[in-house]
């Protein structure tokens, strides 16, 4: 049953209706150790009605796609809810995000073989190299309509992306990544740029004399040291 199908089944047993459904849709996939560790996919979705019968609100929801029974409860269920006093919105307008120029998240087989190429890139710069990458996306598109006449439809993304490796040799400990949370996913490729310049400058040990030299720490390694004393 269509959702226009199950407003107008509660809009038949109740004075006004409104009927809300979401989609959730996620992939994750994650190497580890130069091989892959996680693939998996999912598609959920949910859907939400809402009425006012006789000066009172009633709820039932359902995951089951097209479960138009979800209508009837929801008026049965008002003879228990509370007294309400305000009707649903009419038409409207919904501010949509601004498209995004990277298109949609890729789907699971793209982020595997996109996460096995950026392992593959680091692997090569040197022996003994661990590599590691992952993509985590997810989706959700929400729909909002009722009897008066308002309708809208609101998608968001969130794709979180990191690659990075490890490195044991005696005396030189590495564990170089970085990572991105975005609404888009444009490639690897700048994080790989900096894993590789990081790991140019890190693989080779410098012996140094023991005297008092000055340090300069990055952000990212200043906030690690402040860590020691939040701890604390």
């Amino acid at each position: 049953m269509e959702h226009k199908d199950i407003l107008a089944r509660a809009a038949n047993v109740a004075d006004s209706a409104e009927i809300y459904s979401t989609r959730s849709q996620s992939i994750r996939v994650g190497f580890e150790n130069n091989f892959i560790k996680e693939s998996s996919s999912s598609d959920l979705s949910a859907t939400g009605v809402r009425v006012i019968k006789d000066g009172r609100i009633g709820f039932s929801s359902s995951s089951k796609p097209g479960d138009g029974s979800i209508a009837d409860m929801a008026a049965d269920l008002s003879q228990f809810g509370k007294p309400v006093k305000f009707a649903f919105p009419g038409p409207g307008t919904v501010q949509h995000l601004p498209p995004d120029s990277a298109g949609s998240p890729p789907s699971e087989s793209d982020a595997v073989s996109t996460c096995e190429g950026a392992v593959d890139s680091l692997r090569s710069l040197g022996d003994g190299i661990m590599a590691f990458s992952g993509i985590s996306s997810h989706e959700v598109t929400g729909k909002l309509l009722n009897t008066a006449g308002f309708e809208g439809e609101q998608s968001h993304s969130r794709i979180s992306s990191y690659c990075g490796l490890v490195q044991n040799k005696e005396g030189n400990f590495l564990q170089l990544f970085e990572s991105k949370v975005s609404r888009s996913f444009g490639g690897f490729g700048p994080m790989i740029s900096k894993v590789s310049e990081d790991y140019r400058l890190c693989a080779t040990n410098e012996k140094l004399k023991t005297r008092k030299y000055r340090v300069l720490f990055t952000p990212r390694g200043f906030s690690h040291l402040l860590g020691v004393f939040s701890a604390c």
